[in-house]
C-alpha cells in the first residue's frame, strides 16, 4: 500500500509539479479534517462503472467543503420554512452539512442503494448540534422522483448529464408549475468538460456565479432562482 501511494504521489508530482501536488495534498487533508469535524466519512472517489451502467451518470466524488461554505453563505435559510433537496446525494456530505442549518426538511435522492445506506449511516453520526432532524433519503432514479411542492433549495453537484438531466429539469419545471414558489437552484459543473446545462431555461433566472476556491480551474458554481409564476415557460425575474 505504501509503495502504491508513493508511486501515485511521484506520478502526480511529475505530471503537475511540486506546487500543484502540495496544494492537492493540502486540499485532501482539509477534506478529511472537515469530515472528522462533522463526524462523517464521505471522502473518496467511486467510478461510475461500479455504480451502474448508465453512461449519463457520474463518478461518485463528494463536493468540496469550501464549495459548500460558499454556497451556504449565499443562502438565507428561513428557519422552519425552507426545504432542501440534493440530487445525487451520494454518501450524504451535502445533506449532513445542510442539517446544521434550520431547514424544515432535507431530502436526498440517489439511484445507488449502497450510497444511500452510507448516507443514512453518516447522518446518524453527525457530531454538531443538528438544526434539522427531518431528513429523508430516497433510493430512486431521479427521473422517477416526484419533486415535492415545498422544495425551495435544490443542490446539484453534477450528478448526471444528458437526457437524465433534461428529464430532471422538466420534473423541476413541472413542480414549479403545479406549486409556484421561489426556489433556488445551486448547480456545480465541470466547465472544462461541459457547459451550464441550466443556461437559457425560461422558467429560471441566473442570479450569480460564485467562486469555488481551489476548484475554480475546473468547477463553476452558478445560482438560479425561480419565483411564483415560474414553471409555465415564461421568464420570471428573481425576487
Amino acid at each position: 500500500m505504501a509503495a502504491t501511494l508513493l508511486e501515485r504521489l511521484t506520478r502526480r508530482m511529475s505530471e503537475n509539479g511540486v506546487r500543484a501536488t502540495a496544494a492537492h495534498l493540502q486540499m485532501r487533508a482539509h477534506e478529511r479534517y472537515r469530515d472528522w469535524r462533522l463526524g462523517v466519512d464521505t471522502c473518496g472517489v467511486i467510478p461510475s462503472s461500479e455504480l451502474g451502467d448508465d453512461a449519463a451518470c457520474i463518478d461518485y466524488e463528494p463536493v468540496n467543503y469550501r464549495c459548500l461554505d460558499v454556497a451556504f453563505n449565499y443562502l438565507t435559510v428561513r428557519e422552519g420554512g425552507d426545504v432542501f433537496l440534493d440530487y445525487g446525494c451520494g454518501k450524504g456530505r451535502a445533506l449532513a452539512y445542510a442539517a446544521t442549518f434550520p431547514f424544515r426538511r432535507i431530502i436526498g435522492v440517489d439511484r445507488v442503494p449502497e450510497l444511500c445506506a452510507a448516507a443514512e449511516e453518516n447522518l446518524r453520526r453527525v457530531k454538531p448540534d443538528i438544526q434539522c432532524a427531518d431528513i429523508d433519503i430516497v433510493a430512486a432514479d431521479a427521473r422517477e422522483f416526484e419533486l415535492p411542492g415545498d422544495v425551495s433549495v435544490i443542490f446539484m453537484f453534477n450528478p448526471f448529464t444528458g437526457q437524465i438531466l433534461e428529464d430532471v429539469q422538466e420534473k423541476i419545471r413541472q413542480s414549479l408549475a403545479r406549486a409556484p414558489r421561489k426556489t433556488t437552484i445551486i448547480y456545480l459543473y465541470p466547465h472544462n468538460r461541459q457547459e451550464d446545462a441550466f443556461a437559457g431555461r425560461p422558467w429560471i433566472t441566473k442570479v450569480c456565479e460564485l467562486p469555488t476556491s481551489s476548484w475554480s480551474s475546473i468547477v463553476t458554481l452558478v445560482v438560479y432562482e425561480s419565483a411564483p409564476g415560474a414553471g409555465n415557460g415564461q421568464a420570471v425575474a428573481a425576487v
